[in-house]
């Protein structure tokens, strides 16, 4: 399962987070109310016995542009799909949508069923940081630090970072010692 946000986001409080299967969790107190269109659910209860409970005491800058992105019309936009499997275009941009666009909850992200032969130049964006030799993903930003992730005690060891779970190393590392790697894979819009 993978859940994220790639909106800015302000954490207050207590967040849980950690890494199953590679991939970023977060919820504010294991509850996520979704206010996504491709979600029927209101609200989830999520439940992962290995999480920590952290508390950020700074905010999360937008993330480096990453996921999947495609353009339509000419127009680049974020590309997921619904628990119905069709594709849907997002965007928070208002100067990118016309009145086919709909706010289906009131959160300022404007969606659109769109076909996959209406979608071109498709990519999954991926980055990673080359922190003392090593490739990792690059989790989240903010102003100063990139955070990273590791399930190898090895690799967690040598760069000092935390654990938070019997296989999971997670901490910030400061921008000036990161490299950055932005990886992009062009994706056929028709296997989405």
């Amino acid at each position: 399962m993978y859940l994220k946000n790639n909106h800015a986001q302000k954490f207050k409080g207590y967040v849980i987070e950690g890494i199953t299967n590679n991939s970023l969790f977060k919820s504010n107190f294991n509850i996520f109310n979704l206010s996504l269109s491709n979600c029927k659910a209101s609200t989830i209860i999520i439940s992962f016995e290995f999480a920590k409970l952290h508390t950020y005491d700074h905010e999360v800058s937008p993330m480096l542009k990453s996921g999947i992105y495609g353009k339509y019309n000419g127009i680049e936009f974020e590309i997921t799909t619904d628990m119905e499997n069709n594709i849907m275009i997002l965007t928070e941009d208002k100067s990118k949508i016309d009145h086919t666009f709909e706010d289906k909850y009131n959160s300022g992200v404007f969606t659109k069923i769109v076909k996959p032969s209406e979608l071109v130049d498709c990519v999954n964006i991926t980055h990673f940081g080359i922190i003392q030799g090593e490739k990792l993903r690059i989790l989240q930003a903010n102003s100063n630090e990139y955070q990273i992730g590791t399930g190898s005690i090895l690799i967690g060891d040598k760069l000092n970072l935390p654990r938070v779970d019997r296989d999971t190393w997670l901490g910030w590392v400061p921008k000036s010692e990161v490299k950055v790697l932005e990886e992009k894979t062009s994706i056929n819009p028709h296997k989405l």
